[in-house]
């Protein structure tokens, strides 16, 4: 029989399994650039406040003000997951007495991954503490505070957990949140000698509250409803990516597009590919390629030049090439493939039509741009090279898994 950790470890590994492979999908549909777009800009904006700082001595807002809205998110995030299902209300339920075993490595990992986050928002701060006139030595008592202030949340967020009324966690929610604002601002904006003594006041007083609700000794139902819900957001953010085992692929009559069906022929010879052209109009991968068209212009637009708009242009088809070749298995029925009297052979065709078809329109559109930034031979040159590469993304089988984008 394992153990009650060995049983949280087992349950955490499960889960990570079954997530891990849905990044891959979440990358692949242009979210990894989106991220790394946002990443640059936000490091190209830190260093120009930064030099604001230095340069002039202020900030378009207030120190005190900018730290307390970042650390006070980072001081309330406890990312802490149970992994805790319906049955264990049944098997569990013995063990109760024992359960801090099971809990015990939730905790640690939750605020390890939650401190993590304070550190990096302390060291975000520091060089514009410093800049604006601030001494490492006040600097490190502030960080002492802010580490015990988490200490004080991460075990607040235990005790609430276990109150039996849901009044009592939105009050405290909300106590929490104006006490850690507030520490923060008083300590970054007044001398440490007045506002440690404060700090300290309002979290011993904290701490004494924490007695007043009552508790369980374990909160079984609300602890299963907080898993159900951080399950539920886990698996909605992968879903804008992939179509997960649970779900189906959802489809939208866009009036707006009935035109478009007009250039595939609706007859018996014909079947498959008006079948195909009307599933990718209707499907979320019309969408998906309308996004990722968007994301690109966006891309040309904050990176302008001959090269980078090129190599942008040179990832976006690719990955309008990947997202298209989930097309094949939306009408991959299997009772619906052994009555049709059309062959096999013939729904192939149809696949690699309408996927070689859409690809290559998508990346005429997605060049357009490209004439504000190079020569128009040049972008000639690389239509035609657009216009060639659907051919690489329809060769072969056509059985890849399906996927969804941003």
């Amino acid at each position: 029989m394992i153990g009650l950790t060995e049983l949280w470890r087992r349950r955490r590994n499960a889960d990570a399994k079954e997530t891990f492979p849905y990044w891959k999908y979440v990358f692949s549909s242009g979210f990894g650039l989106v991220a790394a777009a946002a990443v640059f800009l936000s490091i190209q904006g830190y260093i120009f406040l930064l030099r604001e700082a230095e340069q002039t001595g202020g900030l378009p807002v207030s120190l005190p003000f900018a730290a307390a809205s970042l650390l006070t998110v980072t001081l309330l995030w406890n990312p802490v997951r149970t992994y805790l299902t319906e049955p264990d209300i049944v098997f569990l339920t013995p063990a109760e007495s024992r359960m801090t075993h099971y809990f015990r490595p939730a905790w640690n990992r939750g605020l390890l991954q939650s401190g993590f986050g304070v550190c990096a928002a302390l060291l975000a701060i520091w060089p514009f503490f410093s800049a604006l006139g601030g001494t490492a030595l006040v600097y490190g008592a502030v960080i002492i505070m802010t580490v015990v202030i988490k200490a004080i949340l991460f075990f607040g967020s235990r005790e609430e957990k276990r109150f039996d009324s849901p009044t009592y966690r939105i009050v405290f929610l909300a106590v929490k949140a104006l006490a850690a604002f507030a520490s923060i601002h008083l300590m970054f904006r007044f001398p440490l000698s007045v506002s440690i003594p404060a700090v300290v006041v309002v979290w011993a007083a904290y701490l004494l509250s924490l007695r007043l609700p009552g508790k369980f000794s374990v909160h079984w139902e609300y602890l299963i409803r907080e898993e159900r819900r951080k399950k539920a957001v886990t698996e909605r953010w992968f879903s804008q990516f992939v179509d997960l085992p649970r779900s189906e692929e959802t489809y939208r009559r866009r009036a707006y597009l009935q035109p478009l069906l007009t250039l595939a022929s609706k007859n018996a010879r014909n079947a498959y590919v008006y079948l195909y052209w009307r599933t990718l109009l209707r499907s979320s991968i019309f969408m998906i390629l309308v996004r990722l068209m968007l994301l690109e212009y966006l891309f040309m637009f904050l990176f302008p030049g001959k090269w980078t708009s090129t190599a942008i242009y040179a990832g976006f088809v690719i990955l309008a090439g990947i997202q298209l070749k989930s097309l094949e298995t939306i009408r991959r029925d299997v009772l619906h493939l052994a009555v049709s009297p059309i062959p096999e052979e013939q729904r192939r065709l149809a696949v690699r039509t309408i996927r070689r078809s859409a690809h290559r329109a998508w990346n005429v559109l997605a060049a357009l741009p490209l004439f504000a930034v190079m020569p128009w031979h040049f972008v000639i040159t690389l239509t035609a090279a657009g216009v060639v590469a659907p051919v690489l993304f329809a060769r072969g089988k056509t059985g890849l898994t399906g996927r969804k984008g941003i």
